[in-house]
């Protein structure tokens, strides 16, 4: 019971109080940058003067987080209801006010005052609607992120553009602030009346830097199923993507990459040309000397044992007693089939009978000319004969050589004439 009556009448009035606390919102009154304090006693130091409620002011209490300057505490001016104290130029500064009933408030002095400034600021009593109020401000860099608020577990609201401010929210709240090219940030934050929250997202990029060619250069290339330029020199969000390479006569290539904050993504692709063989079909070449571009190939079961690559060709067959073929071949499959019809080389067997004719007729007249010349031996023999035996057996053998080389002469003549002209 003592227990009680003590919290009713001790710690009560104490929460009441902490409750009733007071606050100042800070307001720059003037700032005077070029206005000088006339004593060189002053040059290095900047002077603050402190106006606030009269009631108040006398009753602050400062603490510094530095320094004063030449250990000057601050000074209460009567005639101006002011505080005045001096800081080092060009050092940031805390200041912490204290003042009975009211919650300690901070006085940041930025590091870049210039050397007998002045600069006013006023303290003034916050309302009792800016106690009650609570002030979200958001912030991003860059600007016009996407910001997503979840208040509690059921209200959503969604702001499309940064800087963002609201009066309207309380209690627990997640905020998500996004960007295209850019890594999201995420937060969790307990609002609290009477205070004011400003968040500055700085946003990493989540984009690098990708450098993709290909050997040749004019093939497709395709980002996850979407054709870009060949060659591809951009920046690309981080993540996961397919690429393809595509080419006429060339082999597709599949492939992935991962574009990353640690590095860039480069490299240079190599395409292979398709192969494939070549099926003659048709007449047989066995024995035949095949030439596929400007290489002999070697023929089994009529079929190359070399692959080619991809594309046309001049085609060149050669067959005894054939004649040459001499035509062209378009690759484009893994065995390619090619129909040919050799044809007989009949000028050949036409020469051979030309020379058959020719040798005949040559033959036949070689024999008339002989069967003349040797009637012409037997006539001078028969006229020198001394028997009558011996004459009429000349005589028989110059009448048959008179009959016969005529007969040989013309044969191997229309022979000769034969082979010659037809």
């Amino acid at each position: 019971m003592k227990k009680i009556i003590f919290v009713m009448l001790f710690l009560l009035p104490t929460l009441s109080l902490a409750q009733s606390r007071g606050e100042f919102v800070l307001h720059e009154k003037e700032k005077v940058s070029d206005q000088r304090k006339t004593s060189s006693k002053y040059e290095d130091a900047v002077a603050i003067w402190i106006y606030a409620p009269l009631s108040q002011i006398k009753n602050f209490k400062f603490q510094i987080a530095l320094d004063w300057f030449n250990s000057e505490p601050p000074v209460y001016n009567e005639t101006f209801s002011r505080w005045e104290f001096f800081v080092p130029k060009q050092l940031k500064q805390k200041v912490k006010i204290i003042s009975t009933g009211y919650k300690e408030f901070d006085i940041l002095i930025d590091g870049d005052f210039m050397g007998q400034s002045i600069w006013k600021y006023e303290l003034r009593e916050k309302s009792q609607s800016e106690l009650d109020r609570i002030r979200l401000t958001i912030n991003s860099d860059p600007s016009e992120a996407t910001v997503l608020i979840k208040e509690g577990k059921t209200n959503t609201t969604i702001n499309n553009n940064t800087p963002y401010s609201t009066e309207s929210l309380s209690g627990s709240v997640d905020i998500f602030v996004s960007k295209k090219d850019f890594i999201s940030q995420d937060t969790t934050l307990q609002l609290e009346k009477g205070k004011d929250y400003t968040l500055n997202f700085i946003l990493d990029s989540a984009v690098n830097r990708v450098d993709i060619s290909s050997d040749p250069s004019d093939a497709k290339l395709f980002f996850n199923n979407k054709e870009v330029s060949n060659p591809y020199l951009g920046y690309l969000p981080f993540g996961d993507y397919s690429l393809k390479l595509m080419k006429e006569d060339y082999e597709e290539i599949d492939s992935s990459f991962t574009v990353s904050k640690e590095k860039k993504f480069q490299t240079k692709f190599f395409m292979s040309k398709k192969m494939g063989v070549v099926s003659f079909t048709g007449s047989d070449l066995k024995g035949a000397e095949v030439r596929i571009g400007s290489e002999v190939v070697t023929i089994s079961n009529g079929t190359t044992l070399k692959k080619f690559d991809y594309g046309p060709y001049p085609l060149q067959i050669q067959k005894k007693n054939y004649e040459t073929l001499n035509t062209s071949i378009t690759i484009k499959n893994n065995n390619e089939f090619k129909q040919i019809n050799l044809v007989p080389d009949n000028s050949q067997a036409q020469k051979s009978k030309k020379r058959v004719m020719i040798a005949l007729g040559l033959g036949g007249i070689g024999a008339g000319l002989y069967l003349m010349q040797s009637a012409n031996k037997n006539y001078e023999a028969y006229q020198k004969s001394t028997s009558p035996g011996e004459a009429a057996s000349l005589r028989k053998k110059v009448e048959s050589s008179d009959r016969l080389f005529p007969i040989a002469l013309a044969a191997g003549g229309l022979f000769a004439g034969i082979g010659i002209f037809f």
